[in-house]
This record gives structure tokens, sequence and C-alpha cells, in this order.
């Protein structure tokens, strides 16, 4: 059940592993929160939940997720000591870090899942290729692809995109164009997740269905969205 939500999550918002590291992260000093000085204590040790391929713009790679016992301050703590120089991108709750393993980058973001801390670790090369919208999901226009995570055993795909437009109009332009293609809208309650920036759709032989989400970035014109298209189980 864990390993399914935390799918999902990075489907939705896993977008930001792969996006260029912010000028404005910071190398950050931290300290435990329950003594100046302890040593590393193996009960904090992360717990391997699951290794996954995946795909990032094409690129292949594997997904590693570990749930971890301690709040995210001693994790913190506990990889600073290993990476001296880390630094730490505060996404509002959730923090995006980067380390090296040899010549690979090793992108961690930590998110705290109600009472669960858990880390998800992807190795990526120095650059990652250009992305390209996935088969998987319908093409819509007026839009940019900034990232894409394909996972194959699952057929799960998602794309996240920006645009000019603003999210409610974007949302429910694409919408539009998906169902242009065949696709079936989702229930009545999907028009009023539609007019707040997301919408449910379902398609043609009920094997698929593709979710959307669009946000307004903070301080800008700007859009940026993703739309995740699972596998139904039969």
């Amino acid at each position: 059940m864990i390993c399914a939500r935390c799918i999902a999550f990075l489907a939705v918002f896993g977008g930001v592993l792969f996006l260029s590291f912010s000028a404005q992260a910071e190398v950050f000093s931290l300290g435990p929160s329950d003594s100046e000085s302890r040593g590393f204590d193996p009960l904090n040790a992360p717990m391997n939940v699951w290794d996954e391929p995946v795909l990032i713009n094409g690129y292949e790679t594997e997904l590693n997720v570990n749930i971890y016992r301690n709040n995210i301050g001693d994790a913190l703590y506990d990889l600073q000591r290993r990476f001296p120089n880390l630094k730490i991108q505060n996404l509002a709750g959730s923090y995006l870090c980067e380390t090296m393993r040899g010549s690979q980058r090793m992108r961690r973001l930590f998110v705290q899942l109600n009472k669960l801390l858990v880390e998800f670790i992807i190795p990526l090369p120095g650059t990652l290729p250009a992305p390209s919208w996935p088969a998987k999901i319908p093409k819509i226009s007026g839009v940019t692809p900034i990232s894409t995570i394909e996972f194959p055993k699952r057929g799960t795909a998602s794309v996240t995109f920006g645009s000019g437009t603003p999210a409610h109009l974007l949302a429910t332009d694409a919408v539009q164009q998906i169902v242009a293609k065949g696709w079936i809208e989702g229930s009545a309650s999907s028009s009023r997740e539609l007019q707040n920036g997301g919408g449910v759709l379902l398609s043609e032989d009920g094997k698929h269905l593709l979710s959307i989400e669009v946000n307004t970035v903070p301080n800008t014109h700007q859009s940026i969205g993703t739309i995740v298209q699972t596998r139904i189980k039969e």
C-alpha cells in the first residue's frame, strides 16, 4: 500500500526531482533535535522499501525509496555529516538534496507522508535528455514539457509541463483537448475539481485513467501542470 502511495505522489509531484537545482539552495548548518552532539544511531538508518526501474526524460535509471524512523531534521543532519557541503532546497515542507556518487548526481527528495518520512533517490547523469511528450499520454497544445517520468512495470507515465495560461483556463483547455481525442470526462465531482485546476478522465476502453492537476507558479503569471496516466487493474 505504501509503495502505491509513494508512486502516486512521485508521479504527481516528482517533477521537482529533475528541475535544475535552484541557485537559492543553501548549505544548511543542521543540528540533531535531541542533542548537540550525538553519534549516528543505527536504529535511525533508512530502511529500503523497494527499488524499481524508471525512465526520466527517456533516460533509464532506478528509483530507490527509503523510510526513516527519525524526523526530517535528524535525517538531514545525518546526511550532512556524510556530505559536509550538502545543499538543501526547501519545497514547502519537502526537502530536495543533491549528493554525488562517483560521477553520478544523486537527487534525494524527502517527503513527510502522514507519520512516515519517505526518501526518494534517483541517480541522474550530468545532463538529462530534453523531455518529449510520453506516447501513453494524449498530447495537448500550448504547453511546454518540463520533465517526464515513466514506470514501465506499472504502465504509469506522467508529464510535468509549463504554460503562460492561467491555471484554471489551462486545466479546462487540457481536459477539452483530451476529451476530443476520445477520453471520457469523470463524474460530476470532477467538474468542481476542474474549476480548482484539476480533472479525471477515463479511456474509451476503460483500462486507463488520466488525472490532471494545474497550479499557478507563486509570484508569477505562469502555470505548471502534471498529467498522470495509470493502468486500471483488472
